[in-house]
């Protein structure tokens, strides 16, 4: 186990290195984000509309819409545009302390989830069926943990209020005023 603890110490430093070279050194990423042309009037926009914390998105449509081809919501998102706002009310310091420890954390725990995995299938673990589900679960796990860490950072570490977006509680219509403002979904 201290072998495994070790590893994943030494494995979530790299990928936290990695990470940060990918995004600050390497030029992977200019093609992915593009400044607006007209920054100062799309903040002035946003700031009019006094909105809180949280994550928005356009369009935004009901559960029947999704149903119903001719709805309001299907032709304005077949037409565009398209977009979703991370929107920090509060702002905060650019490379954060609170944003980096948040994603070093994320790491330690998807070099965990990959040294267990790697330890069970050294190990001989997926011979039945239910091993071998159990083990590509932790896949998806792992892969979830490093894939959207971006938006977990957002979710949990830039003070957005809800931790599961509110969609999932429309069948049981729990429609919290810190989670959902209903017409436009805040994560």
């Amino acid at each position: 186990m201290v072998r495994i603890l070790v590893a994943t110490l030494a494995g979530a430093v790299v990928l936290f290195i990695w990470n940060m070279m990918a995004w600050m050194m390497l030029p992977l990423h200019v093609p992915t984000i593009s400044q607006l042309p007209d920054e100062d009037a799309v903040v002035e926009m946003l700031q009019a509309q006094e909105l809180e914390t949280g994550v928005y998105m356009v369009p935004w449509g009901a559960e029947e819409d999704f149903a119903d081809p001719e709805s309001t919501f299907m032709q304005r998102h077949t037409n565009g545009p398209i977009f979703s706002i991370y929107y920090s009310k509060e702002g905060q310091p650019p490379l954060s302390s609170r944003v980096m420890i948040g994603g070093f954390v994320l790491n330690l725990a998807a070099c965990l989830i990959a040294g267990l995995m790697l330890t069970a299938a050294a190990s001989g673990c997926c011979k039945g069926f239910l091993s071998r589900v159990g083990f590509v679960f932790g896949f998806g796990l792992f892969l979830e943990l490093e894939s959207f860490s971006n938006g977990l950072h957002r979710r949990f570490l830039h003070r957005s209020h809800c931790w599961l977006d509110a969609r999932w509680f429309s069948d049981v219509g729990d429609h919290s005023p810190e989670c959902y403002n209903g017409k436009i979904e805040v994560w």
